[in-house]
């Protein structure tokens, strides 16, 4: 029997984002094909994926409340890397939540930014090992300079450690590898095997001192890359590899494919063009730059948070793109270009094609530990806070398989956490709800929404294929 006004379905499938790629995705691949060329499977099936992300169709949670009998269906995500914005904010808040309370001991970090020149960015982006060792050297670097510094100042033995993220976007949808390492801003030190690790911390560095930290970071970078064979890699692109293809124009800033295959990304202005200076705190040499001025203070957590949203967050925000009358798709930049660029203009396929250049490698870690942090650092034990259980959270505790040693963070402790909304309380009385079924693929989820709200079958989108999400 239906169930009219008692029913809350949260299907986001039919976002703007949403509907453009799935409305586009056949036209973009059809594309691919004319020029004989073909993309990475990893990549047709992320952006299949994303095209039927939060359709009910696909499967959903059901739940339901003992006491005024209400329902809550709550559509699957696609859990795409690099492409969906819903479930790229689930990853950054789960992150996020997991440095500050298992990670990042309460001391003071810093955000060592390190860009690299455009024809590296190519090789990193398509050859994960190379990024992964790159990270390694420059971090080795940064270890070196700290115990320097530390030695100075008295703090002779001193080990710090960091957490990176390697983001492969830039503000503009463009291909753009380049590093977030949060550094511990100080050493841990021991006078005794057998004493507690103290924490040092060293006053900030000066611009000229980060200049010479990157001259020696860059040598030591360049010759790495000379010995792991770059030229070479540099050469082995194949004309049928379509994603080298939207790779390079990714990272240069120009369409590859259509009518306007080769020409820059519409630009729309609106200021004047100004002097580029660089800012303090920040150095550039051979095509490398580097900029170490955010800090966060030992004590301010909200502030260490809000960072590691910034450094985790998705490459696209739906709040930033406008889809205007004429079916381009306008894109507003984070903060104006120095020549007075406000917003990107995308075709659909031109807006297809830069996504499907962000789609990162399959099964490779974009975030990497360093140092104290690491794994299996001898130290680590000593450092990290504890993680216990959330107090505020009662939910939680009604489920007799939560534990406190967990790996991933809860969807329902995320939304409290984030924005102090319970996901298990009923949307007409406030009871906790519970777990009714998990309902996977049609026709079973058609038959379960037809007797739930009297609706028809829900829409499925052309670019959804049988066991692609669920």
């Amino acid at each position: 029997m239906p169930l009219p006004g008692m029913l809350e379905l949260r299907d986001t499938s039919q976002t703007p984002l949403h509907r453009l790629v799935g409305r586009h995705l056949q036209s973009f691949q059809a594309q691919i094909d004319a020029g004989d060329a073909t993309l990475p499977r990893h990549v047709v099936r992320s952006l299949e994926r994303f095209a039927v992300c939060g359709d009910a169709a696909t499967g959903f949670t059901w739940l339901r409340c003992d006491g005024c009998g209400a329902h809550r269906i709550i559509a699957f995500r696609c859990g795409t890397r690099g492409l969906c914005p819903g479930c790229g904010g689930r990853r950054m808040a789960s992150l996020s939540h997991q440095w500050i309370d298992r990670v990042f001991p309460e001391v003071g970090v810093r955000q060592w930014v390190l860009s690299v020149p455009w024809p590296i960015r190519f090789c990193l982006a398509r050859r994960h090992d190379l990024c992964k060792g790159l990270t390694q050297v420059f971090l080795k670097a940064v270890f070196r300079f700290y115990r320097n510094r530390a030695f100075v100042h008295g703090a002779a033995g001193g080990q710090t450690g960091s957490v990176t993220v390697v983001q492969r976007f830039g503000s503009a949808l463009n291909l753009n590898i380049h590093l977030h390492c949060l550094v511990l801003d100080g050493v841990f030190v021991k006078g005794h095997p057998d004493d507690t690790a103290t924490f040092h911390p060293l006053p900030a560095p000066t611009t000229e001192q980060i200049e010479a930290l990157l001259v020696y970071a860059v040598s030591r970078m360049e010759r790495w890359l000379k010995r792991q064979g770059l030229e070479q890699a540099q050469d082995e692109i194949s004309d049928e590899d379509a994603f080298a293809a939207l790779a390079s124009a990714s990272i240069a800033g120009r369409v590859a494919l259509g009518i306007r295959a080769g020409k820059r990304v519409r630009r729309v202005r609106r200021l004047g063009g100004r002097e580029v200076k660089l800012p303090p705190h920040c150095a550039q040499v051979g095509g490398f730059n580097l900029h170490a001025g955010v800090v966060i203070g030992a004590h301010n957590r909200e502030g260490l948070e809000r960072l590691c949203r910034y450094v985790a967050r998705p490459p696209l925000s739906s709040k930033r793109m406008h889809i205007q009358p004429n079916g381009q798709i306008l894109i507003r930049l984070k903060r104006a270009w120095m020549d007075g660029t406000r917003h990107l203009e995308f075709s659909p396929i031109e807006l297809l094609e830069k996504l499907a250049a962000l789609v990162p490698p399959p099964r490779v870690n974009q975030v990497l530990y360093h140092g104290i942090l690491a794994p299996r650092a001898k130290w680590r034990h000593e450092i990290v806070p504890k993680s216990s259980e959330p107090e505020a959270f009662k939910p939680l505790r009604k489920c007799a398989n939560h534990s406190p040693r967990r790996r991933h963070t809860l969807w329902a402790e995320l939304l409290w956490n984030s924005f102090g909304f319970d996901g298990w309380a009923c949307f007409h009385c406030g009871e906790h709800m519970s777990l009714r079924a998990v309902v996977i693929h049609p026709p079973a989820t058609t038959r379960v929404l037809q007797g739930l709200g009297g609706r028809g079958p829900p829409k499925v989108s052309p670019a959804m294929k049988p066991g692609a999400v669920g």
